[in-house]
């Protein structure tokens, strides 16, 4: 089962933005923009992912395009016709792919944060696909503490404590899903340069500069990356 939470009941009359997070995080990255009194978008549709928030895993291994047919099944399910799709981060990808599989639906995309993988991340990904590792559990409990350490530093606490909350549920989750042999496609391997070729609709691309900041300092070069996605996908407006 895929878990969503929104805004309206009424998907009938109103606009619908359909969101999806980044990992590790659920449709808690949402909360803010859904809390909002949105007139021109009074219906906001956020998707736990499956493997995330209070989705199933994965009943088997799968792909980009598998997860983001999911996200157009919650649309079926609904009654959801046509939608603009948000996404940040991982969730980016899964909005690329439901709109070069799904163009007579798909409004728009906003994308944030968009990362473009650079090519020696894509290589070393695929040569380890069959290499995933389960998350270690520390006796003495640090590993929440790497948790919360590797954003405190510019995440407010409660905020902070959120994301700790997602990292938490994803990696048993991940766990889980090892164990059972079960394989996710990793984001770094997604052709975005192909699937940008079919997007018809518009893209808005935001940045965060304090998401990008923090990229570069830890040494994945958003800054770069960010402008190739840009080339990539030639008639996407950009906003900082």
């Amino acid at each position: 089962q895929v878990h969503y939470r929104s805004t309206s009941r009424d998907f009938s009359s109103s606009v619908t933005l359909l969101c999806f997070h980044m990992s590790p995080r659920s449709v808690d990255e949402f909360k803010e923009i859904q809390s909002l009194s949105l007139e021109k978008f009074p219906c906001v549709v956020a998707v736990d992912i499956p493997g995330y928030g209070a989705s199933d895993n994965p009943v088997r291994s799968c792909t980009i395009d598998d997860i983001a047919k999911a996200g157009i099944e919650v649309c079926d399910v609904l009654g959801i016709q046509r939608f603009y799709a948000v996404g940040s981060l991982l969730g980016c990808m899964i909005c690329i792919s439901i709109a070069k599989n799904n163009k007579n639906r798909v409004l728009g995309l906003v994308l944030s944060n968009f990362y473009h993988w650079p090519q020696n991340c894509v290589i070393n990904a695929k040569s380890c696909e069959d290499e995933a590792a389960e998350w270690q559990v520390s006796k003495d409990g640090s590993h929440l503490i790497r948790f919360w350490d590797a954003r405190s530093h510019w995440l407010s606490p409660d905020l902070n404590n959120r994301v700790v909350l997602d990292e938490f549920n994803f990696h048993i989750k991940q766990n889980e899903s090892i164990a059972q042999g079960i394989k996710v496609q990793d984001p770094s391997t997604f052709d975005l340069t192909e699937y940008a070729q079919h997007i018809q609709c518009p893209v808005v691309i935001i940045v965060g500069t304090q998401a990008r900041d923090m990229f570069d300092k830890i040494g994945f070069n958003m800054s770069t990356q960010l402008e190739t996605a840009k080339k990539a996908l030639r008639t996407a407006s950009v906003v900082d």
